[in-house]
């Protein structure tokens, strides 16, 4: 998939789990209106600059939002362990491991 494809799929999600329109998704990420619309139109190809905006406006590393078939759950849990303690961190991933079935070759 192409990455202006993957990158106004995404930007749609999440404007639209935020009830977001172009207008406040504009305000929100200091993107133009104009450069909201082109994006989620696949009419541009947007600089890091303005990716790295929307990832950051959206609080999330900018290579998650060039993630095909990204998932808000997924989006939320990495911004939640990013910002946790250490020893949380530990805790999540030893639930992770525990929750991964275990599989033999």
């Amino acid at each position: 998939m192409p990455s202006k494809t993957v990158l106004a799929k995404n930007l749609r999600l999440l404007m639209d789990n935020e009830d977001l329109s172009e207008a406040k998704a504009a305000q929100k990420t200091g993107v133009s209106q104009k450069g909201i619309n082109k994006i989620l139109n696949e009419n541009t190809s947007a600089t890091i600059d303005i990716i790295e905006r929307i990832a950051k406006a959206f609080k999330m590393p900018t290579w998650q939002i060039l993630t095909p078939n990204l998932e808000i759950e997924e989006a939320e849990l990495i911004k939640s362990y990013r910002i946790a303690p250490d020893q949380a961190k530990i805790m999540i991933k030893s639930v992770a491991e525990a929750a991964t079935p275990y599989q033999e070759d």
